[in-house]
C-alpha cells in the first residue's frame, strides 16, 4: 500500500474553501494538528463558535481525503478558537460630558439685553413641569440674572465634601456666580479665568442625577462658549 504523504494531504486541502472568505482552509490556519499513521489521516479544524463551519465543508474534507490514494480513514475534530483579527473590538463606554446629567442644552446669544436668560429660565420651568430632574446653570459671568428672575437674591450655596451644592427652587437645582460674589462687586473676567469659571460650575457643582441641564451662557462667541 502506498504512503500518505503530508504535503499531498495538505494540497488536497487547500481545494476546500471557507465560504465566508472564499480562502482555502489551510491559508486561513484553520487546520492544525495534521498526523498521518498507517492509512489514518487526523486534523482539526478550528472553528469560530460566532462563524461556525458548514456540514457541507467539513463532508468535503472527509470526502476528497478519503479518496486519496493510500487513505484507509479520516478522522477530523472541531477545536473552537475566536480569531483576534475577527473579534469586534470593544467600543469605549460613551462618557458622559458632565456626570449624571444625561442631556445639556445651552441657550446663547451674539448680543446682551435680547432675552437669552428669559428663554433659559423658562425653557428650564417647562422642562421641570414634564417631570424631567432638571438644573440651570447661569454662565453669564458678566451679568448674572438668573438670582433675581428665580426670587433667589443674596442666597448662598454651601458645599458638600468639597463640592458645590446647588439652591433649589421650583423643582430646578440652580447655581449661579450671582450666589457667589456680591451684586456691587466689580469683577474683571479674562479669557483663561471665563473658561475656568465655567469648567469649575460644571464640573465641581454637584448636580446629582439629572436629565436635562440649561446652560444661560454669556453674550458673545467667546472663551465660554467654546
Amino acid at each position: 500500500m502506498p504512503s500518505v504523504q503530508e504535503k499531498d494531504v495538505i494540497r488536497t486541502i487547500r481545494r476546500v474553501k471557507d465560504p465566508d472568505s472564499d480562502k482555502d482552509l489551510i491559508s486561513l490556519g484553520r487546520i492544525k494538528e495534521l498526523k498521518i499513521r498507517d492509512g489514518e489521516v487526523t486534523f482539526k479544524v478550528l472553528v469560530d463558535p460566532a462563524r461556525p463551519l458548514s456540514e457541507s465543508v467539513l463532508k468535503e474534507l472527509k470526502v476528497i481525503i478519503g479518496e486519496m490514494e493510500g487513505v484507509e480513514e479520516v478522522a477530523i475534530s472541531l477545536q473552537e478558537h475566536t480569531s483576534k483579527a475577527q473579534a469586534p473590538a470593544k467600543q469605549p463606554a460613551p462618557q458622559q460630558p458632565i456626570p449624571g446629567v444625561r442631556h445639556i442644552i445651552a441657550v446663547a446669544s451674539g448680543k446682551g439685553g435680547v432675552g437669552k436668560s428669559t428663554v433659559a429660565v423658562n425653557l428650564a420651568l417647562a422642562i421641570a413641569a414634564e417631570g424631567h430632574r432638571t438644573g440651570l446653570l447661569d454662565a453669564d459671568i458678566y451679568g448674572p440674572s438668573i438670582p433675581t428672575m428665580m426670587g433667589l437674591r443674596g442666597a448662598q450655596p454651601t458645599a458638600v465634601d468639597k463640592r458645590i451644592q446647588p439652591i433649589a427652587r421650583y423643582g430646578i437645582a440652580l447655581m449661579s456666580l450671582g450666589f457667589l460674589v456680591q451684586e456691587d462687586q466689580p469683577m474683571v473676567w479674562r479669557g483663561p479665568m471665563v473658561h475656568s469659571a465655567v469648567t469649575q460650575f460644571l464640573r465641581e457643582v454637584d448636580w446629582g442625577q439629572l436629565d436635562y441641564l440649561v446652560v444661560d451662557l454669556p453674550p458673545g462667541t467667546g472663551d465660554a462658549h467654546l
